[in-house]
């Protein structure tokens, strides 16, 4: 399946493939075969055949340069052009260069004096066996680079020259060697930057323990504009046979034929400083620095749709050698000098361009790696998934070490070694039954739901302060990581907007806990705060970034969150829209089993969800593709079940729950975690969960609008007895608990049978409510404490909410402001129907 998989992603690219048998195609006449062939692919399939792709015009002008003797392997990657696509045999370097020409695309091959192939152009009637095939792997999986054929026919020459000459390199006379040989390449045209390439690269393969001697030995006879050594002398200490290699395969001093693959810079470096020469032949040179540089490594780090590059510079400065790292984007501007070589280290003026030039010009033989700034799945190989964490990358065959992941520091706790047990489900039923359970399973469900595919899920977990909210989102958080607890979260609302967007588009697939969304009590600063999370809530719902532009109108794209956000606060948002943007799990009176809590907090330490997600990202690599489409049509399904009257983002949450905690619950079946029968409790207990959750969504939605918020703070008020409502005591409302009205029953004593308690907050007549706009907001405040923020500021702008048009919502009578007669005087009252208050007992 693997290799019909990877067969397809060859397609997608262009290339026409094959069906191989060993080395050989299987099917007859493959050469005219279109790319569509039935035959080809019903016998990749099978599963039973290898895959290799046809090269030249049919493939999109794919070139394959196939390095086949010990020698060119080791030279490739100092003296064949970069190349992002190269593979070969697993374990050993890559063999096989990929390119794209233009044109040129017959085949042609190197052969070495003792006729053996030393390197071959694959390209038109050609085909190679690409990975998965065998033991054949991919080194680089990118974009093959477009080149020139001429260019490549150079650099292969060059390549089978170093390779004919290092099998030949003396033990003796080697510096004598080094002179002979640049004097031979320098009549023949190649330049500096390829002479020092291929002497550096013999030194590598005859182990000469003096390459620099070698070098500069190069270095001087390129400067001299005196007569120097050259084929002769290297006929002499190399042997004839290599010798001829020079007329083979470079053209002699009168040929016009440009050799050269890149202008020569006129450019050097020695201890005093770096140095622009003359064009002219008086040798004169132009200091450009008091220091000389070159570029030793760059690495890659990579993020999506972003690539950093990094350069490590090994620098001379003032007889001491100093090693700095400066990104890429700074690389081309001055300011790195000073800040990282200190006051010693000069560029001449106006010539730091020249300096940035000549750096680079030095530094042909720098190495490359790469790294992965995110965590979460990407395909390393085509059509293989891995998971990135701060250990490696985890895929089917368990966690790679060499696959290096630099994830912000608050992510680098985000790691996978173990495979789960039998004791490590006993670990998960434990936290499942964790009181209140109502929030531990939703929020379990939202993880693993997230490990599986970016879905835009966003829980918040809301408690008064000591209920331990912060506690339960590190046990979830511990799921990708045993290092976290309540004192080590990955991120707090104390960090700015940018900062936490950034960390939730490095944790890819992974949950982040935001903790402390605690806004002031200030109407201004809980609106900035609100907004914070808005941004972050929107962001990762609808997978949008948010956008700037610099002075002079350049797009800057934003970095979406790819997180499954876990938000811990004291009080809910505002914003209506907000709320059904979040799984919200009301945390009640909190955690009272703290015997319990402590076992899970020990479960956690002792990786017991690290590893039972370690299992689950196992399970998923092998068939992720096939699992995220089948959980995408089971949450279609699901949608349509869990569709209820409140907003349909409810439904769609339950679905993402429902179907994620599904397929967990299939994968603790399959690897006998669990045995079905503890499985199938986990999971019913999780659906009764459910259910309870969305009514609870609906109703917490709906306190979000400022005038039903003001009706459940005034009818709590009222029942907590901070408040009471006057009405006729001859004529005792029947049908209604005097206890909804604030008066309390009094069975014995001189005090009459019922009394009120509070403050009088309004009178009630015949089914209507009418409130002292003042007394009752005052009310609604205290019993409602952070959530009164979004109560209406004052009288006036209930007055205006109760005369809008948009508080009618259809279900219950509208409140509305009028006039009352009463002790004596006439004021305006807000009159609500008391069932607008109370739905559930109905009026008089």
């Amino acid at each position: 399946m693997r290799v019909l998989q990877v067969a397809k992603e060859y397609r997608n690219r262009g290339w026409t493939v094959v069906a191989l048998d060993g080395k050989k195609p299987k099917l007859k006449s493959w050469e005219v075969r279109g790319p569509d062939d039935v035959d080809t692919w019903n016998l990749l399939e099978t599963g039973e055949f290898g895959v290799g792709v046809v090269l030249g015009s049919r493939s999109g002008n794919l070139i394959d340069i196939d390095l086949d003797c010990r020698e060119a392997v080791v030279l490739a990657p100092t003296l064949l052009p970069p190349t992002g696509a190269r593979f070969g045999h697993e374990g050993m370097l890559p063999a096989h260069y990929l390119y794209v020409v233009e044109k040129g695309l017959e085949t042609k091959r190197w052969m070495g004096p003792d006729k053996k192939v030393l390197v071959e152009f694959r390209g038109e009637s050609a085909q190679t066996r690409f990975p998965p095939s065998d033991d054949i792997r991919w080194t680089e999986f990118g974009e093959p680079a477009t080149v020139t054929s001429e260019l490549l026919h150079l650099r292969l020459n060059l390549l089978s020259l170093a390779v004919v000459v290092a099998r030949n390199w003396p033990e003796s006379q080697r510096h004598l060697a080094a002179l002979a040989l640049a004097g031979a390449l320098k009549r023949r045209r190649v330049t500096l930057e390829d002479a020092l390439s291929v002497v550096r690269g013999i030194c590598e393969v005859a182990d000469d323990d003096e390459c620099s001697d070698r070098l500069r030995a190069v270095e001087d006879t390129y400067a001299s504009e005196s007569p120097t050594t050259g084929l002769p002398s290297l006929t002499e200490i190399v042997g004839k046979e290599a010798a001829n290699c020079f007329s083979k395969w470079l053209p002699g001093a009168k040929s016009n034929a440009p050799l050269q693959s890149q202008p020569a810079l006129p450019y050097c470096a020695d201890a005093s400083g770096m140095y622009k020469l003359s064009a002219n032949a008086d040798g004169m040179r132009v200091q450009l620095s008091n220091f000389s540089a070159r570029i030793v490594h760059q690495h890659y780090i990579l993020d999506g749709d972003h690539t950093r590059r990094v350069y490590s510079i090994e620098a001379r400065v003032a007889g001491a050698t100093k090693s700095v790292k400066v990104d890429s984007e700074e690389f081309g501007l001055s300011r790195w000098v000073e800040r990282e070589l200190g006051v010693h280290a000069i560029v001449a003026p106006r010539r730091f361009d020249e300096f940035r030039a000549a750096v680079q010009y030095m530094s042909a033989d720098c190495t490359t790696s790469r790294s992965y700034a995110h965590t979460g799945w990407v395909q390393l190989e085509p059509g293989t998934w891995s998971y990135l964490h701060a250990g490696g990358a985890t895929s089917t065959a368990g966690v790679d070490p060499s696959v290096e992941c630099r994830a912000p520091s608050a992510l680098a706790k985000i790691s996978f070694s173990e495979l789960p047990t039998p004791t490590d489900f006993a670990a998960l039923v434990r936290l499942a039954k964790l009181q209140p359970s109502s929030v531990a399973l939703p929020g379990i469900a939202a993880v693993v739901r997230g490990i599986l595919a970016q879905c835009g899920l966003n829980v918040f977990i809301v408690g008064r302060t000591g209920t331990r909210k912060t506690t339960l989102a590190a046990l979830l958080q511990s799921f990708v990581g045993r290092g976290f607890d309540a004192r080590s979260l990955p991120a707090s609302f104390q960090s700015t907007a940018n900062a936490l967007e950034i960390v939730a588009h490095h944790a890819k697939d992974a949950p982040l806990v935001v903790d402390d969304f605690c806004p002031s009590a200030l109407l201004g600063e809980f609106q900035r705060g609100e907004q914070v999370l808005d941004r972050l809530c929107r962001s990762t719902t609808e997978g949008a970034s948010r956008g700037r532009s610099t002075r002079d109108g350049q797009l800057i794209e934003g970095r979406a969150p790819r997180a499954t956000l876990i938000v811990t606060a004291e009080s809910m948002p505002g914003k209506e829209s907000l709320r059904h943007r979040m799984v919200i799990l009301e945390q009640g009176r909190g955690i009272e089993d703290l015997k319990q809590l402590t076992a899970c907090q020990d479960d956690a330490a002792a990786g017991c969800y690290e590893r039972l997600t370690h299992g689950w990202i196992r399970w998923i690599a092998g068939r992720r593709d096939e699992l995220v489409a089948e959980a995408a049509k089971r949450e279609k399904v699901l949608c349509d079940e869990h569709q209820t009257s409140s907003h349909a983002r409810v439904a769609h949450m339950a679905s993402l729950l429902h179907a994620g905690f599904e397929l967990f619950c299939r994968y603790l079946r399959e690897t006998g975690l669990g045995s079905h029968e503890e499985v199938d409790d986990l999971e019913a207990r999780f659906l009764v969960t459910l259910i309870d959750w969305k009514a609870e969504q609906a109703g917490t939605g709906a306190k979000a609008d400022s005038l039903e918020l003001f009706c459940y703070g005034v009818s709590q008020a009222l029942l907590a007895g901070t408040g009471h409502l006057e009405f006729d005591r001859e004529a005792m409302p029947q049908g209604i608990p005097l206890e909804s009205l604030g008066w309390r029953h009094q069975p014995t004593g001189i005090l009459p049978e019922w009394t009120y308690a509070g403050t009088r907050i309004g009178v009630y007549r015949e089914g209507i409510v009418y409130l002292n706009s003042a007394a009752a907001l005052k009310a609604a405040r205290e019993i409602l404490g952070a959530d009164a923020i979004n109560l209406p500021t004052n009288a006036h702008q209930l007055s205006s909410f109760l005369r809008s048009e948009a508080v009618s919502n259809g279900k219950a009578p509208t409140p509305r402001s009028s006039r009352l007669t009463y002790d004596g005087g006439r004021n305006r009252y807000v009159s609500i129907p008391y069932e607008r208050l109370f739905p559930k007992d109905g009026a008089s």
